[in-house]
C-alpha cells in the first residue's frame, strides 16, 4: 500500500503561496534598498554642494557670492527633497515589513501542513509494519495448525 497525502493539492498551494510571499518580500526589500541608496547619493551631493560653498567662501571673490546664494538655496530645496525620499523610505519599510509578515505567515502554513504530512506518514508506515506483523503471525498460525494435523 503507497502511502497518499490526502491534502497534497492543499501542500502544493500553500508552497506556491509562500514563493510568491517571498518574492514579494524580495522585490519590497530591493525598493527600500533601492531608495536608501538614492537617499544616501543625496547626502553625498549635499556634502559636496557644502564643500563648494567652503571653497567658494575662502575664495572670496565678488562673483562667488551670487554663486553661494544659488548653491546655499539648492541645499535648501535639496534638503527638502531628502526628507521626501524618507518619508518614501519609511513607507516602503512599512510595505516591506508586511510582506515580511505574510511570508512568515504563508512559512508557517505551509510547515503545518508538511508537519502533517510526516505525521500521517509515519501513521501510514505504522500501520503497514501492523498490517505485515499481523499477516505473519496468521502465516505462522497456520504452519503451526497444518503441522498439527
Amino acid at each position: 500500500m503507497k502511502f497518499k497525502f490526502n491534502l497534497e493539492n492543499v501542500l502544493k498551494h500553500r508552497k506556491r503561496l509562500e514563493e510568491l510571499a517571498q518574492r514579494e518580500y524580495a522585490e519590497a526589500q530591493a525598493n527600500v534598498d533601492e531608495c536608501l541608496r538614492k537617499i544616501e547619493g543625496m547626502y553625498r551631493r549635499l556634502d559636496e554642494v557644502r564643500d563648494e560653498v567652503s571653497q567658494a567662501q575662502r575664495a572670496g571673490q565678488g562673483h562667488s557670492i551670487e554663486q553661494i546664494r544659488e548653491m546655499e538655496s539648492f541645499m535648501g530645496g535639496h534638503k527638502i527633497r531628502i526628507e521626501a525620499m524618507r518619508q518614501a523610505a519609511r513607507v516602503l519599510l512599512q510595505i516591506a515589513e508586511e510582506k515580511q509578515e505574510a511570508l512568515v505567515s504563508a512559512a508557517r502554513d505551509k510547515k503545518m501542513l508538511v508537519k502533517l504530512k510526516e505525521k500521517k506518514k509515519i501513521e501510514h508506515q505504522e500501520f503497514l509494519r501492523q498490517v505485515e506483523t499481523k499477516e505473519q503471525d496468521d502465516m505462522t498460525m497456520a504452519r503451526q495448525a497444518w503441522g498439527k494435523k
